[in-house]
């Protein structure tokens, strides 16, 4: 029988899956490159448009323009499974960066993780009933450039058991951030991974 999960539930979720709202570090080389710029970067938007309408077993939903609200936090695009089952984010931003490092053992990018993590297990004063923990790091490969690095963190949201993806890597001179949420579940309700390795690549433009 199909697993479906209430808007409530839905909206817990989607929690703390978009992009950190924390500044972090100055720019280097100057902010916000765009496609003139030496780094060659693609537009933005331009990058964004490149996420697909499916994938692996997610629908694309609406665009958020964070940077709007602040340069450099970059757009982000929300993504259900067909179940509502499962959510995922999926941002594109530079922090002011001209050109975010591409290697995952670049410290930008172990800080961006590490950031990320962070936000989505640090709750809000007064926030109860909700617990994540990072359990593992690991390497995914994922086409048109070098490894994400991933963190699996598991808790609970309310009496639902959780597990939820973080994955960071670089994308076309900018970082690639993409949460996965899904209630714990055997067998999983959605491949985590592969969703973010196939919306890496599509952002790289591969």
């Amino acid at each position: 029988m199909r697993s479906v999960i209430g808007t409530g539930l839905l909206l817990l979720l989607l929690t703390g899956c978009g992009l950190p709202n924390t500044p972090r570090v100055a720019a280097q080389g100057g902010a916000g490159a765009d496609a003139e710029s030496p780094g060659g970067r693609p537009d933005l938007p331009e990058q964004i448009a490149r996420l697909p309408a499916a994938l692996a077993g997610f629908r694309r939903g609406p665009v958020t323009n964070f940077e709007a609200r602040a340069p450099g936090f970059g757009q982000g695009v929300e993504y259900t499974a067909s179940s509502r089952s499962a959510v995922a984010t999926v941002a594109v931003y530079d922090r002011g960066y001209a050109r975010v490092p591409a290697n995952p053992a670049d410290p930008a990018q172990v800080a961006e993780l590490d950031l990320a993590v962070r936000d989505a297990t640090v709750l809000p004063p007064r926030t109860t009933g909700r617990t994540l923990a990072e359990e593992s790091r690991a390497p995914l490969p994922a086409a048109g450039g070098p490894d994400l690095t991933c963190a699996d963190l598991a808790g609970t949201f309310g009496r639902t058991p959780i597990r939820r993806t973080v994955c960071v890597g670089g994308a076309a001179g900018r970082f690639v951030t993409i949460q996965v949420t899904m209630p714990d579940r055997t067998p999983s309700i959605a491949d985590a991974r592969a969703f973010a390795a196939a919306a890496a690549a599509a952002v790289r433009g591969g």
